[in-house]
């Protein structure tokens, strides 16, 4: 079977080309047209490929942890009752155990959120991107 996030690549890769084109986002060089259409999917399609390592290794950091243990047990606790004590236990020990991980995945798609906003500069010639795709302090 094959992986969803690769069935969704050339969509996604399509949204972000809409997006780009849309804010008005002006090529800035010799790269026009459908050029720059194919750029903007090859600098997607690199945005995808440095996510995909940085997802694994979030998915082996919560393994790693524990977490998916106390995935179960917040599950199991909260099924019954949302509201109950046990819950709210198992969701606090779950968010303590996750939030590590998903510090270190947040970090590692900001890396390849940047490097797509430097594709999209550097190789596409776009200048003015949307601030989505800015990549900077404090973004």
């Amino acid at each position: 079977m094959m992986n969803p996030r690769v069935r969704i690549l050339p969509v996604a890769a399509a949204m972000l080309a809409a997006v780009v084109m849309l804010a008005g986002a002006k090529p800035a060089s010799a790269v026009t047209g459908s050029g720059v259409l194919q750029c903007v999917f090859g600098c997607a399609s690199g945005a995808f490929a440095c996510a995909r390592p940085v997802r694994q290794a979030a998915q082996a950091c919560y393994a790693d942890a524990g977490c998916t243990d106390l995935a179960a047990a917040a599950k199991a606790a909260c099924t019954t009752d949302f509201q109950s004590q046990a819950c709210a236990d198992a969701r606090v020990a779950l968010r303590a155990c996750t939030d590590p991980c998903r510090t270190a995945l947040r970090a590692g798609l900001q890396t390849c959120r940047c490097a797509a906003a430097s594709c999209l500069q550097t190789s596409c010639g776009l200048s003015d991107l949307p601030t989505p795709l800015r990549c900077g302090s404090g973004q």
